[in-house]
Formats: structure tokens, sequence, C-alpha cells
């Protein structure tokens, strides 16, 4: 609501009219007292709805109702004076009618079989009220908004049927000749672009809304992520913990790097900002793992189980990838240019008779949708380098070069232009490959030891092979196999404090090609070379390296498999074990342990913290402070 109040106006000389607004979480004692204001003359309800009820907020967060019959009770006690309701949730024609038995005169509705989508109700409040503001007719608006759904539909801007019979307009009011703010005809300039009248500008607009608690969290980044669930989650356990004895003292949210799990968390924190919640917050890491142990030395001192890590005491909320559809949707509002039908349909031909097919669930099953994994931060990057690249002649190219550079992230991206830079992707330059990472990557990613000529020529070897058995046709395929084995080697190193960056206690590397300044390595232990991440660490190395150590203790390295991982670990018996750590045949389930029989993880993160049988990274540090 607060954008589309202050939508840019083009030209607001001729406009005196000033407005006071106010946005409020719907409670049950809000719309009270929202309803029985006598100044009242416009009252827009965004919700969720069905037939029978509109929902309302709790104090603890939790959904509440309001039916038919009580919310019009509450109306006619009120008496008149309300002009104008916009009851924008699905299907609420039916309980809109409890604004019409009221006596409102004019009021808009989703008629009683519409779902109707966010995005569509918001460009339809926009263009509306903008007509209302700017002294249309009632009617007029109402045409002018429905028509402007309509061709955002045809645009492919929005899905669903479009503005032709999703909403509806009612009451017994004269729509064709009310005007709602009369004070802006006379004299108005009236712009026509596209048919409607422009909102004054935002300084004739005065904001009277109960004031925001005053806080020190930076504002959520721009743009939506469809976690409105996570979203919900984290509130409603934030708000319980303030309110209730028996409540979770501790938050953590949790889930996959770039998963968006900081955008969730100020977007959480703002929702209760609005309702009144005091916090403050701290970004720093080292200072957040300290003050979440701090906690709970606290809260575990109580001596009450339910306080206990893990228990009640803890709320723990994870974090998912998107779902394909979303992950399309975002992919396609973060795009900055217009897709073609046939790119979102696959390269199929979008006949008459297919108009109908909605674009964004046909690019949902695409493979480019399937390999970005429902990541919001990779689909974000992804969308940036869609500029000059086209979804099906490119989709090669995006599969197995854009996609893998975003996944590598921040830490990884010198690396990846150094290599592309340096060796190119052409299929007669495996030896260059060779040397170039023998020579730039052996003290780095191997320690001391380095990685031998042996595994360099091994790895040639297997791509070789596939090329010889045609199960590589394309170079991309080819540089896209050889980066998914780096990025396996990346992810895990980098999670232990930054592959490309400065040994602990040995020597430093060209801070320009690898990362930047001030990175941290492996947690190795200072003046040795006995490293968390094994780079080409063989199966009876990784168990010599482990010998002695204490159940749990365990090391990732790369394995003789072509862009695979292998975890070796203490078991309870203090016997050795390796398990194999494949990249998922569905792209979006990123990966299997022990050939698919351990479950499916999206990331390497999210695996080491799910296996209870791994504690340690070799050498002696909590799994909890790298993952």
């Amino acid at each position: 609501m607060e954008g589309q109040l202050h939508t840019p106006t083009v030209n607001t000389r001729a406009i005196s009219l000033s407005l006071d607004y106010s946005c409020a979480p719907c409670t049950a004692d809000s719309l009270v007292s929202t309803v029985s204001s006598p100044s009242l003359k416009i009252l827009h309800y965004s919700g969720h709805g069905t037939a029978d009820f509109l929902t309302l907020e709790n104090d603890d967060g939790s959904t509440g109702t309001v039916e038919f019959d009580h919310l019009r009770e509450m109306l006619v006690r009120r008496g008149g004076g309300l002009e104008l309701v916009f009851v924008a949730a699905c299907q609420s024609e039916v309980i809109a009618r409890a604004f019409v038995d009221a006596a409102v005169p004019h009021v808009v509705a989703v008629t009683e079989t519409e779902f109707v989508l966010d995005s569509n109700a918001r460009v339809f409040a926009t263009t509306f009220y903008a007509g209302i503001v700017g002294g249309q007719t009632v009617r007029e608006a109402f045409d002018s908004a429905r028509d402007r759904v309509k061709m955002a539909t045809e645009e492919m801007l929005l899905t669903g049927r479009g503005g032709e019979g999703m909403f509806k307009l009612m009451g017994n009011g004269d729509h064709d000749n009310n005007v709602i703010f009369p004070e802006n005809l006379k004299g108005a300039e009236v712009l026509s672009a596209g048919g409607g009248k422009y909102l004054p500008k935002s300084s004739l607009l005065n904001d009277v809304s109960p004031p925001h608690t005053p806080s020190s969290a930076p504002p959520p980044p721009s743009g939506t992520i469809s976690h409105l669930y996570t979203v919900h989650s984290i509130y409603s356990a934030l708000a319980t913990s303030l309110t209730e004895v028996d409540s979770p003292r501790l938050v953590t949210v949790k889930g996959s790097s770039g998963i968006g799990k900081s955008h969730l968390c100020l977007v959480a924190l703002r929702h209760l900002s609005v309702r009144g919640g005091k916090f403050g917050t701290h970004q720093d890491l080292t200072i957040l793992c300290t003050a979440r142990d701090s906690l709970f030395s606290k809260v575990e001192g109580g001596g009450n189980r339910k306080d206990e890590r893990g228990s009640l005491g803890e709320a723990v909320v994870n974090v998912q990838p998107m779902d394909r559809y979303n992950a399309a949707k975002m992919l396609v509002a973060r795009t900055e240019r217009e897709f073609q039908k046939r790119e979102l349909h696959g390269g199929i031909f979008v006949s008459e008779d297919m108009d109908g097919l909605d674009p964004v669930s046909a690019l949902g099953e695409s493979n480019i949708i399937s390999a970005l994994s429902g990541i919001p931060s990779v689909i974000s990057e992804v969308a940036g380098a869609l500029d000059n690249l086209n979804l099906v002649t490119d989709e090669g190219k995006i599969v197995n070069i854009v996609i893998p550079k975003a996944k590598s992230g921040n830490r990884c991206r010198g690396v990846w232009k150094s290599a592309v830079g340096r060796v190119g992707v052409g299929w007669g330059k495996w030896k260059d490959v060779s040397d170039w990472l023998a020579k730039d990557f052996r003290e780095t990613v191997g320690g001391p030891r380095g990685m031998t000529e042996k595994c360099l020529e091994f790895v040639g070897g297997k791509f070789a092979v596939m090329k010889k058995e045609g199960r590589i046709v394309e170079e991309e395929v080819f540089f896209g196999r050889l980066w998914t084995w780096w990025r396996g080697a990346v992810a895990a190193a980098g999670r232990c404090g930054g592959l490309w960056g400065k040994k602990v206690g040995i020597s430093s590397v060209d801070s320009a090609v690898y990362g930047g300044e001030g990175a941290e390595g492996f947690y190795a232990q200072a003046g040795t070379s006995r490293w968390a991440v094994g780079g080409f660490l063989g199966r009876e190395e990784a168990e010599r390296l482990l010998s002695g150590c204490p159940a749990g203790t365990f090391v990732i390295r790369l394995s003789s498999e072509v862009g695979c991982l292998a975890i070796t670990y203490i078991s309870l018996s203090g016997a050795a074990v390796s398990v194999l750590v494949k990249p998922a045949r569905d792209v979006a389930a990123g990966w299997e342990m022990g050939g698919g029989g351990g479950g499916r993880y999206v990331s390497l993160s999210e695996l080491v913290m799910d296996v209870e049988e791994l504690k340690i990274v070799h050498p002696g540090v909590r799994k909890e402070d790298i993952f």
C-alpha cells in the first residue's frame, strides 16, 4: 500500500488535495477502531480470504478470522461515512457483501470463483487509486484498472486470466457519476497516458500510521523473495518469545549460503517493528556465535529440560529453496529485458489456442530453472547475465557456465575469471589446464605436498574417455563438468574460511587473483601441513590423517570420481569410514550422499549439518563454527 500511495506523478500543479492515510496490521482491534473512525472515506483490506471469511492477525502472529455475520454487525453499528471499500483477497465477493449490506455505496472485490495473485491485485490497486484520487468517477477508475491488469497479463508481466472477470464492482452507489474526491475536478489537469490520471505528489499524502519502533536494523534489500511462510515462522517465533513464558528463548534461522537468510530476517524484523517489537541487530558472525553460545549457557543453566539446546529453548527455522514456479517468476522479474514467448515455452511455437498457458509455469519446468536450485542469490546474479543470452538457443551456456559461475560465489569469482582468461575453454587445451592448475593450485589446494602430475593426468584422462564415448558433445559441457569438480572443492574448502586467501601459519598467495586481502585459510595447525580440507587427498592418506582422532572427526576431499567429493570420518567404533558425495542428477536437489541412499541435500553445508556422525572438522574445529 505504501508503494501504491507514493506512485510518482507527472504533473501535480493543479491538484491541491491533501490526504491522510494509515497502514496497519489487520487485527480485530485495529479493524474495529478503523471502521469506527468518522473521517474514514476509503478502506483497503489486503490479505487472505475465502468465500466464508477474511483473515486477521492475532497478537502472537497466528491467523484469526472474521466471518460475514460478525463483520456486517460491526459495520451496521458503525453508521455511515465510508464511501469506498476494496477487499483485495481471494474469493472476497461473498464477504464483501457485508459492506454492501452496511450501505457502503462502492465496494470492489474479487469474484467468488477467483483466486487473485498479489501482483495482479497490486497493478489493479495502483491504477484504480490513481484514478480515484485524480478525480475520476468510480466506474472510470475501475474500468481503467481492469484494463491495465488485462494489458499486463497479455504482455506476460502478470499471470492469470487478467482483469476481465477477476474483479467486481458492487454496491448501490451511482458508480457512473460519483467522484470520491470532487475537489480534484476543478482546474485539475488531466494527463492521458493509458487513459488514466495521476496521484498527487507524495508531499500531499500525509502518513498518519502508527509509528514503527526505532531499530538499528538496515531496511530489507529491494525486491521480494517468495518465502512468506518462512517470514511468518520467524516473526511468530520472535513474537511468541516476547509474550509467552513457555516460549522459545532463542530463534535460529538456518539455510545454505545465498538462500536469503539475512533478507528474510530483516523482513521479519521490519514486520516486528511495525507491530511494536523492540530489538537490535548485529551482523558480525564472530560476535553472533559468541552471543549465541552465551545465551545457551544462560538458558541451560536454568536446569529446565525444555531450555536445552535444540529443545523448546531454541526455535529453529529452516529456509528452504524456492519452488520451480517462484524461481521462474523471480528470474523473469529480475531480468531487465523482456523474454520472447517461445523462450518461456522452451522454444515451442505458441499458437493462438495455447495463449492461455501460463508462461511462468512452462519456464519453471526447464533445465535452467532446475539448475538454479531455487537459490535467490544465484537467480539474481544469473538474471543480470541474460541480456544477450536466449533461454533456448543458449541453454547449454547458461546451465554449464553462467549458473555454475554464479553458484561458486564471490570467493571463487576471481579464480573463474582467471581460468577463462588464461586457459580458455577449447578441447585441445587440457594440457594447458593441467599446467595452470599444477602451477597455481598446487600449493593452495594441496598444501606443501601439492597436487601430483598423476592426479592431473587422471582427471584429464577421465574427460578424454568421456569425450571418446560421446558423453561430452560441446565445449560448454566440458567446461561445465570441469567447473563442477572445482566448484565442489571450492564449496567445501571455502566453508573452512576462504580457500583462496591466506594460509594460516604458512605463507600467502596472490590475493589479487584469489579473492582479496584478509581471507583466512584452512584452519590448519600453525606450522604444519594438516588441513581441514584435503584437496586431492587419497582415501588411505585421509585415514592415516585421522588416525587417533576422536569419533566424529572428518575431512572433506576430492574423490577420484569426476565432479564428486568424499567424506572420511571416524565412526563410534573408531574405524575410518569413507562416503561418496555426488552431485544429484536433478541439479535442484544439490548433493547425494552414499550413492543416493543417504538422502539428498540442497548444499554441502546442509549435508554436513544433518549427518550426526560428522562432528569435528579436522584438526579440531566444531562443524557449527564452519558450516
